[in-house]
C-alpha cells in the first residue's frame, strides 16, 4: 500500500510538471523560481565636505589638532586615489596635500573606524595647520563628519574649529552634531573671526543642551561681522539645570546683524545658573529692533549675570517692544542687569509701564551701568522709579547696585530727588555712584553729591 501511494505521488508531480510545460499559466506561476531578495547595503553617513582654494602653493592641510585619534577616508577632489588616514592629532598638526593646480577643490572626509569630529578642527594658534594662510583657504564646510565614538570623550570637540577662517562663506544646516552629557565648550569660539560668513542656511538649528554642561555656544559666532540675519524659525534650545554661560557672547561683534527672526525669544532660566545670556549681542551695532513679542524670562534664586551686557553697545537699537519689562529680582542674585543697554546710543524711549523692579536681599550689582551712555534716551526718572526699589541697606551693601546706572543719559527728565525718595527712602550712597552724572536735563535739586 505504501509503495502504491509513493508511485501515485510521483505520477501526480510528473503530470503537474508536464502541464506547466504545456503552457498552463497558473501552474507556471505556481512553480516559478522565487524572486531574488534585494541585498540591503548599509548606508554610509554623510561626509564632511570642505571646499578649499589651493592658492599659489597648491596646498592645503586638513587640521587634526585636538589630540584625539582620527580614522578617515579622504578624497581630495583632484582625481588622486582615496586615502585612508589614521593617527592622533597634535598641536598645529594636520594632513597635508598638494593639488595639481591653483583651483578650488572639494575635499570629502568620511569617518572610518573609531573616530569622531573632535579629531578635526583648527585652533587659535598661528602655526602649522593653524597658520593664517591655511585657514584663509577654507571657503565652505558642508555635510557632517560622522561620530563613531562617544561625544562625551571629546569635551570641547568643535571649539575653535573654524577659528580665523576669514573666507569661510557657507556652512551646512547639518554641520553640528548632537551634544552628549558631560560635555562642555563643545562649540566654543567655533566660527570666531569668520568675517565672510554672511548667512546661516535655512533649517540651521542648535542641538539640545544636556544637564551639567557649560559654555556650549559661548562665543560661537564672535566677530562674524558679515552675519546679517539668522534663519527664519531659528530658536535657542532649552536651558537645563546645572548649566552656565550657555549663550555667553554667542553673537558678540556681529556688527551686520540687523534683526532677529520673528518669534525669537529667550528660553527659561533655571535656578542656580549663571551668565546664560551674558554679552550675547554685545557690539551688534546694526541691530535696530527686537521682535514684537520678545520678552525676558524670570531670573530665579541664585542666578547671576543672566542679562549682563546682552545688548551692550547695540548702538542702532532705537526702541524696545511694547510690553517689554524687567523681571523680578530674586534673592541671592547678582549682576542681573549690569550693562544691559550700556552704549545703546540710539535708544530713544522705553515702553509704557517699564519700571525698575524691587531688589531682594542678598543681591548685588543689579543695575550697574544699565543705561550708561544712552545719550538719546528721553524718559522721566519718576516713571522709571515709581515705587520702592531698595532700602538704604541694600543700596550700600553693594557699590554696584546703582553705579553709573544713568550716566550720560542727557535726555533723562524729572526730579531725581523725588525718585530717590520714592525708590530708596531718601537714602544717599555711602560713596560716589555717579548714578545721574551727565544727566543734563534732569532736575538734581537737593540730590546728595554721591548720587552725582
Amino acid at each position: 500500500m505504501k509503495g502504491t501511494r509513493k508511485t501515485l505521488a510521483l505520477l501526480g508531480a510528473a503530470v503537474l510538471v508536464l502541464a506547466a510545460g504545456c503552457g498552463n499559466p497558473w501552474l507556471r506561476e505556481l512553480f516559478k523560481d522565487p524572486a531574488p531578495r534585494a541585498v540591503q547595503k548599509p548606508v554610509p553617513p554623510p561626509p564632511l565636505i570642505l571646499r578649499v582654494d589651493a592658492g599659489a602653493d597648491k596646498a592645503f592641510t586638513i587640521p587634526a589638532n585636538n589630540g584625539w585619534a582620527y580614522d578617515w577616508y579622504i578624497d581630495w577632489g583632484d582625481g588622486t586615489a582615496e586615502e585612508h588616514e589614521t593617527g592622533t592629532g597634535a598641536a598645529d598638526a594636520g594632513i597635508p596635500h598638494t593639488f595639481p593646480a591653483d583651483e578650488e577643490y572639494d575635499i570629502t572626509i568620511q569617518a572610518a573606524g573609531n573616530t569622531g569630529h573632535a579629531a578635526f578642527g583648527l585652533r587659535f594658534s598661528a602655526s602649522g595647520s593653524n597658520a593664517a594662510a591655511n585657514k584663509q583657504k577654507l571657503l565652505k564646510a558642508l555635510g557632517h563628519l560622522a561620530e563613531n565614538t562617544s561625544v562625551a570623550e571629546f569635551p570641547d570637540a568643535w571649539a575653535y574649529c573654524f577659528f580665523g577662517c576669514t573666507n569661510l562663506n557657507e556652512v551646512s544646516a547639518t554641520l553640528l552634531p548632537d551634544v552628549s552629557n558631560g560635555t562642555s565648550s563643545i562649540f566654543y569660539h567655533m566660527f570666531e573671526g569668520c568675517s565672510s560668513l554672511a548667512a546661516l542656511p535655512p533649517g540651521f538649528t542648535l542641538p539640545a543642551v544636556p544637564n551639567g554642561t557649560s559654555y556650549i555656544f559661548a562665543y560661537m559666532f564672535y566677530g562674524c561681522s558679515s552675519l546679517a540675519a539668522l534663519p527664519e524659525g531659528f530658536t535657542l534650545p532649552v536651558v537645563p539645570n546645572g548649566t552656565s554661560a550657555v549663550f555667553n557672547s554667542m553673537f558678540r561683534g556681529c556688527s551686520s546683524l540687523a534683526a532677529l527672526p520673528e518669534g525669537f525669544t529667550l528660553p527659561a532660566v533655571p535656578e542656580g545658573t549663571s551668565s546664560i545670556f551674558y554679552y550675547m549681542f554685545y557690539g551688534c551695532s546694526n541691530l535696530a529692533a527686537l521682535p514684537e513679542e520678545f520678552t525676558l524670562p524670570a531670573a530665579p534664586n541664585g542666578t547671576s549675570a543672566v542679562f549682563s551686557g546682552i545688548f551692550y553697545n547695540c548702538s542702532s537699537l532705537a526702541a524696545l517692544p511694547e510690553g517689554f519689562t524687567l523681571p523680578a529680582v530674586s534673592s541671592g542674585t547678582s549682576d542681573i542687569f549690569i550693562r544691559m543697554f550700556s552704549g545703546c546710543s540710539s535708544l530713544a524711549a522705553l515702553p509704557e509701564g517699564f519700571t525698575f523692579p524691587a531688589v531682594s536681599s542678598g543681591t548685588g550689582n543689579i543695575f550697574r551701568e544699565m543705561f550708561y551712555n544712552c545719550s538719546s534716551l528721553a524718559a522721566s526718572i519718576n516713571d522709571l522709579i515709581p515705587a520702592t526699589v531698595m532700602d538704604e541697606t541694600r543700596l550700600n551693601a553693594h557699590n554696584g547696585n546703582m553705579l553709573r546706572t544713568f550716566e550720560n543719559c542727557g535726555g533723562l527728565t524729572g526730579s531725581a530727588q523725588t525718585a530717590i525718595t520714592t525708590g530708596f527712602g531718601g537714602a544717599a550712597p555711602s560713596d560716589g555712584r555717579y548714578t545721574f552724572s551727565g544727566c543734563t536735563s534732569l532736575d538734581l535739586s537737593g540730590v546728595h553729591a554721591n548720587w552725582q
